[in-house]
């Protein structure tokens, strides 16, 4: 059904293993868009070896907000993500929705402006909040 409606397949909260399993599966069916739904959640806590393999094989990696503002994982080590996995194989997003939480917009400003103190320039943002998501809209 993904293939046929030209969907995109989000692996959730499955583990890093069944993350890798699902994606080799789905690319065995010739599902064409698939993002690895936030693998530095501690949770899932995904290897940056890992996240690489899965976006040599044309996923998109998500990286939220929300592990920062609510899991408390880093921003040195969202920025180390970033840079080993590359911008062009990453899409940025809020994953808020929580009474507590801010809106989506506004989250992604914090969130940008986090990023650029700790390096990142307009031109990955640009990429990972701009070019990749367009890419997977119109793949």
């Amino acid at each position: 059904m993904i293939k046929k409606t030209k969907s995109i397949l989000a692996t959730g909260h499955i583990s890093a293993n069944e993350s890798i399993n699902l994606v080799e599966k789905a690319i065995k069916l010739e599902v064409k868009k698939i993002i690895i739904t936030h693998p530095i959640y501690q949770k899932i806590d995904m290897t940056i070896n890992n996240q690489i393999y899965l976006a040599n094989k044309g996923c998109l990696i998500e990286i939220c907000y929300s592990m920062y503002a609510i899991d408390k994982i880093p921003i040195t080590k969202i920025v180390y993500q970033i840079k080993k996995v590359c911008p062009k194989n990453i899409i940025l997003s809020s994953d808020v929705g929580q009474k507590f939480s801010p809106s989506s917009t506004e989250a992604l400003l914090i969130f940008s402006k986090l990023l650029i103190k700790e390096g990142v320039t307009l031109e990955m943002l640009n990429q990972m909040l701009v070019i990749n998501t367009n890419k997977l809209v119109n793949r």
